[in-house]
């Protein structure tokens, strides 16, 4: 993504020369002022600053590209995206209603009691539940023995979004678009805007970082730079002290996960950590339990406006009590913060690294703009 190569080849050279030989002559633009339009330099002579070169021409923009530290062949970027195949789900999922009655039977007799109630109030809107059966004209089963009315489900479909197998050692900084943007030719808001938008979810590679007041840019292609908040930034980390073998490291403020083993990156992706009233906690822990599914609710408020309810979490590594990295169905936010202070993952990602971890796997939480509190 965003890569050049640029390549003379003497035969395409001289073809080129006898083209132009032959066309039919016509006046030239006029150069820019001040610019002798006799005299402009090759990118090579430009880039070793040869004196009298003039701020024109190809090689006045790879001057300026090298002084972005551009490359002027950009390097493959050192990454692949995995080849996607069926997830092994044979469930799909739903949010629930508030105080959605839950009965033992199919079409329950009329007065008969719920066995349970998803939710304990109207204020209550984070329930969701998988589905044993496809959702019928009126009722659904949902676990065994437990059926609820199909108008109170509403279905959502997991996020297809998968992060990236590293396959060479990163020597600069990576960056997963959160959001899609043109980039800008120049390191400014208000500046031209390349045609061509950078997708969501793309991965791309970082060759300069400019701060500008409040704002920094980075450039992540040529005349393509983005501001720092479209971007989740992956960059090397050295494994913590005393951490050898597979490790995690979570960067709660780029919202990142990269995967390790020692010194060297093999994935990476996007998360979602717990949001500002249930931060994720900094700091070094060791996976403990693995878990193909689980259920997970709680609430924090004292009248318990906040609960929560969310059945068969998939892919799940507990790691600092109750908190875990696993999947997420529910959303497709990566890249933000959206959680009750788990470490969310796409499914995909989810499975990935379940497959890859064990427990005592090293996890890594940090924020390195120090805006999360440490003192628990």
């Amino acid at each position: 993504m965003l890569h050049s190569r640029y390549k003379l080849r003497s035969a395409g050279f001289w073809l080129l020369l006898a083209l132009v030989s032959a066309a039919p002559a016509r006046a030239a633009a006029p150069p820019p002022p001040g610019v002798d339009p006799a005299y402009l330099c090759t990118p090579f002579d430009q880039r070793q600053n040869l004196p009298g070169c003039p701020n024109a021409g190809p090689g006045a923009t790879a001057a300026r590209l090298q002084g972005y530290q551009l490359p002027w062949e950009l390097p493959l970027l050192p990454a692949e995206y995995p080849e996607k195949t069926e997830l092994p789900i044979n469930r799909s999922y739903a949010r629930a209603a508030p105080d959605t009655p839950v009965f033992n039977q199919l079409q329950p007799p009329a007065g008969s009691l719920p066995v349970r109630q998803l939710g304990i109030g109207q204020n209550v809107g984070f329930l969701y539940v998988s589905l044993e059966t496809n959702p019928g004209f009126t009722w659904t089963q949902i676990n065994e023995r437990e059926y609820v009315r199909t108008n109170a489900l509403v279905p959502v479909g997991p996020s297809d979004f998968q992060g990236a197998l590293v396959t060479a050692q990163p020597q600069r900084a990576l960056a997963w678009l959160v959001q899609t943007v043109r980039p800008f030719t120049q390191p400014k808001w208000g500046a031209p805007q390349q045609t061509q938008a950078l997708e969501r979810y793309t991965l791309v590679q970082v060759y300069a970082t400019l701060e500008s007041g409040s704002d920094t840019w980075l450039l992540v292609g040529p005349q393509a730079w983005v501001e720092h908040r479209a971007v989740g930034l992956v960059q090397h980390s050295a494994p913590p002290p005393g951490v050898s073998g597979r490790w995690i490291d979570v960067n709660l403020y780029e919202q990142t996960l990269a995967a390790y083993e020692d010194e060297r990156m093999v994935y990476t992706t996007l998360v979602s950590s717990g949001v500002s009233q249930w931060v994720t906690h900094p700091g070094l822990f060791q996976i403990y339990e693995k878990m193909l599914k689980d259920d997970m609710g709680g609430a924090f408020a004292a009248d318990q406006s906040d609960y929560y309810l969310i059945e068969d979490v998939p892919w799940v590594m507990y790691y600092d009590g109750s908190r875990a990295l696993h999947g997420a169905y529910w959303h497709n936010k990566f890249g933000y913060q959206k959680s009750h202070g788990c470490v969310n993952l796409s499914p995909r990602d989810a499975l990935w690294l379940y497959e890859w971890s064990d427990t005592e796997t090293w996890v890594w939480v940090h924020d390195p703009s120090g805006r999360t509190p440490t003192d628990f």
